[in-house]
């Protein structure tokens, strides 16, 4: 028996009350409120409410295995525990007295609960796959998957959504600033999205926005702040131009170019090579001023959404990859492309709407954000497939983000308690 399985048995009420009928001084007691579990410093529920003889008692209820465990906690030296009115433990193996001597109404909680629901737990938290739930995984209600499918895809959101409006308390509450710093990371892909987020903070919306109406600016001040240019050598007239315009806005602005090292490239397709990535995101601020309020505008409108998003470079860029004289035989402009929009639309743009709201106390764009990932396609993955591959549906993005969320909070580390899924597994024992 564990402590924390204890807790889960009391909070949901899943024991036999018709057995706590004495202390373990063979008092009476009638069980009126479990309480409500604190998930503070303290005793584990407040507020119960329990008969004793022919006294209704109301305060705060601790739980133990072991009685003992009272004094092994040191709970008498500790004010909070003052208020207790009973101590339910599994074993009795201690009489255990307050800070003043008197001993501590305590009831054995023991023959109440089934010892079949204890082996379902236990045999949940000795499974070695990935899924302690996988024997069972099959069998649960529809219902229930919804309920923690929606549970987690929001908790996954507002998880994102606080690092934004951690952003924001950085930024003076400038939201323009905020979701360009969060686009630009999105650029970055996983590679490389701390780079390009300590680009785009080394070089503000602001800075850049004196020259919104020049491509050529933008592109080389981007380039320029993250290093490549500096470090690169050539004798092609658009480098050159670039270089030449990068220096003088450098100077005029007195900014300072990272590290180009902090940009990797190795193992990583030409298509997400950091110069076209960062080609790319100066062709977005070129062509969307105001990007948050046009993403706003758009309603969840996917195809709009993926139009706005979905920019394409071309001229120099058609034939290259890098900074280099060398030009590719085939002329192809590039473009995002659709995987790349749909990942920024599911990791920044609904996160972002997410936080939007929370912060402007608007629960429309909270749905908005929802509505987008529900629209979008699922995301296909090593942690889907353990999903996937045991019969679970995942059918868009809202789906796919959800079983994220559960595999990597609650199923690696066995949180079964805390589970929807789990909760019904235990509670058929």
């Amino acid at each position: 028996m564990k402590e924390q399985l204890l807790q889960f048995i009391w909070q949901y009420k899943l024991f036999d009350k018709s057995k706590l009928l004495e202390t373990t001084d063979g008092v009476s007691i009638l069980l009126l409120k479990v309480g409500q579990l604190n998930t503070n410093a303290g005793p584990d529920f407040i507020g119960a409410q329990l008969k004793i003889g022919d006294i209704t008692w109301v305060g705060d209820v601790e739980l133990h295995v072991k009685a003992s465990d009272w004094n092994l906690h040191q709970h008498s030296k500790n004010p909070a525990y003052d208020k207790v009115i009973a101590h339910f433990v599994y074993e009795a193996d201690e009489i255990i007295k307050d800070k003043l001597g008197n001993p501590i109404t305590t009831i054995v909680l023991k023959d109440a609960i089934n010892v079949n629901l204890i082996e379902h737990y236990e045999s949940l938290m000795q499974q070695q796959q990935s899924l302690a739930c996988h024997a069972f995984i099959n069998n649960i209600p529809d219902i229930i998957w919804l309920q923690q499918t929606e549970k987690m895809v929001t908790e996954r959101l507002i998880a994102k959504a606080q690092k934004i409006v951690h952003l924001l308390n950085e930024t003076s509450n400038d939201w323009s600033e905020v979701f360009y710093i969060a686009i630009a990371r999105s650029f970055g892909t996983n590679i490389n999205s701390d780079a390009f987020e300590a680009a785009a903070i080394r070089l503000p919306l602001r800075t850049i926005a004196r020259q919104k109406n020049n491509l050529d600016e933008i592109t080389a001040m981007l380039l320029g702040i993250s290093g490549l240019l500096e470090s690169t050598k050539s004798n092609d007239d658009y480098i050159v131009h670039l270089q030449q315009i990068w220096a003088g806005l450098k100077n005029k602005y007195q900014l300072q170019p990272m590290d180009v090292t902090r940009f990797k490239m190795a193992r990583m397709r030409p298509q997400n090579f950091p110069t076209i990535r960062l080609v790319q995101l100066a062709k977005l601020i070129y062509s969307s001023d105001h990007l948050l309020s046009k993403i706003i505008d758009c309603n969840g409108d996917i195809l709009a959404l993926k139009k706005l998003l979905d920019v394409q470079v071309d001229g120099y860029w058609s034939q290259h990859y890098t900074l280099s004289d060398q030009a590719s035989e085939a002329v192809k402009p590039k473009n995002l492309g659709n995987t790349q929009v749909e990942s920024i639309l599911i990791n920044t743009v609904a996160p972002a709407l997410y936080a939007y709201g929370i912060h402007q106390g608007k629960s429309n764009y909270c749905q908005l954000a929802l509505n987008i990932l529900q629209q979008l396609p699922h995301e296909d993955n090593k942690i889907t497939r353990v999903f996937t591959n045991k019969g679970i549906l995942n059918e868009n993005a809202s789906q796919s983000q959800a079983m994220i969320q559960l595999f990597n909070n609650y199923c690696t580390a066995k949180k079964c308690l805390q589970c929807s899924i789990g909760y019904h597994i235990i509670k058929r024992g």
